[in-house]
C-alpha cells in the first residue's frame, strides 16, 4: 500500500526537524489535535483546508496544497494535477507564443 501523502511530507520534513518525527510532538507545529493527525495520515479523515496550509508551510512542501485542491477538495477535486515540470513547459511555451524574447522588427 501506498504511504499517504501527508504522512511523506511529515517524515521527510523530519530530517529537518526532529519534532515532526512523530505525531505526538508534530501536533504542537502544526496545530492539528494528534488523533486527527494520525486519521488524515491514515486515510480515514480529510483534512480541512486550513490543515492542509498549516502542514505545507510547516512541512516546506508546498505540493500538499496541490494534492488537496486537485484530489480532495470537494470545489477542485478531479481536476487535473499541475505538476512544476508543467510550469517549466507552459513558460517556454508562453515565451515561444510572444516573439520568443525577439524585438520587434521595423519594416
Amino acid at each position: 500500500m501506498e504511504e499517504n501523502i501527508y504522512r511523506k511530507a511529515r517524515k521527510a520534513a523530519a530530517k529537518q526537524k526532529p519534532l515532526l518525527n512523530n505525531c505526538e510532538s508534530a501536533q504542537d507545529l502544526v496545530y492539528i489535535e494528534r488523533t486527527k493527525l494520525l486519521a488524515i495520515e491514515s486515510g480515514d479523515k480529510i483534512p480541512s483546508p486550513d490543515d492542509v496550509v498549516s502542514m505545507a508551510k510547516v512541512y516546506e512542501a508546498p505540493e500538499l496544497c496541490n494534492y488537496y485542491c486537485t484530489n480532495q477538495c470537494p470545489i477542485g477535486g478531479g481536476k487535473p494535477t499541475l505538476m512544476y515540470e508543467d510550469l517549466n513547459e507552459i513558460a517556454v511555451r508562453l515565451h515561444r507564443g510572444y516573439g520568443g524574447g525577439r524585438q520587434d522588427q521595423r519594416l
